[in-house]
C-alpha cells in the first residue's frame, strides 16, 4: 500500500505544505531518498528472516543471543558485535514473537505485492476500475478466502490458485522490484 503514497497522482492528494497548501514536490521527495537505505532495508529483512528460521528450528536448551550474532555475523549487511558481548541484537527483532516461524513471508508478500501493484495499480493508481477489482477480489474478503485466491483473482491468473510448487515458483521468479522514486 506504500506505493499509492508514491505515486506522482496520489502524492499531490495528500502531502501538502501546512502553510502555502502547496503540493510535495516530487524532485524533492526523490532527493532525500537513497538506494543504499533501501538495499540496507531488503537486507535486515533477510537478517530477520533467517533469525526467526534458525530460532524456530532449534530443540532444546537455546542461546539466543549466541544464534543472533552468529546470523548477524554472516548475513548482517554491517559488522556487527561479538558474539560474547552482552548486547542482545535480537530484542530489536519485535516482531519475533507474534509472528513466530513465518517471519520469512515478509519478503514473498513483497514480491506479490510488487506485482499487484505493477499490474493492476501501477499505470493508473487512481482507477475506479483497480480499486473495485481489488475491493472484490482482496479486501472484502477479510481474511475468510484463501490467500491464494486472492492474489489469482486480483491478478487475473488461475494458475496461482490454490498455492502450490508451481505457484511458489512464479512469485520467486517475481522477485521484488524497486520501484523508482518510491518504497519497495
Amino acid at each position: 500500500m506504500e506505493r499509492f503514497c508514491y505515486a506522482p497522482s496520489v502524492l499531490p492528494l495528500f502531502a501538502r505544505h501546512y502553510i502555502t497548501d502547496e503540493p510535495l514536490s516530487l524532485q524533492l521527495l526523490y532527493r532525500h531518498e537513497t538506494d543504499a537505505f533501501r538495499a540496507y532495508a531488503h537486507q535486515q529483512q533477510i537478517v530477520f528472516s533467517v533469525l526467526d528460521m534458525k530460532y524456530h528450528s532449534q530443540t532444546g536448551p537455546v542461546d539466543s543471543t549466541y544464534i543472533a550474532h552468529e546470523v548477524y555475523r554472516d548475513y548482517a549487511p554491517l559488522p556487527t558485535i561479538s558474539p560474547y558481548s552482552r548486547i542482545t541484537p535480537q530484542a530489536n527483532f519485535t516482531h519475533l514473537f507474534s509472528y513466530g516461524a513465518s517471519y520469512y513471508s515478509y519478503l514473498f508478500d513483497r514480491a506479490i505485492a510488487s506485482k499487484i501493484w505493477k499490474e493492476v495499480f501501477e499505470m493508473d493508481p487512481l482507477s475506479r476500475e483497480a480499486g473495485e477489482k481489488y475491493i472484490q477480489e482482496v479486501l472484502k474478503w477479510g481474511g475468510g478466502r484463501d490467500g491464494w485466491e486472492c492474489v489469482a483473482g486480483i491478478l487475473g491468473r488461475d494458475d496461482l490458485r490454490g498455492g502450490g510448487d508451481e505457484a511458489m515458483e512464479h512469485v520467486g521468479e517475481w522477485g521484488i522490484e524497486r520501484q523508482v522514486g518510491g518504497l519497495n
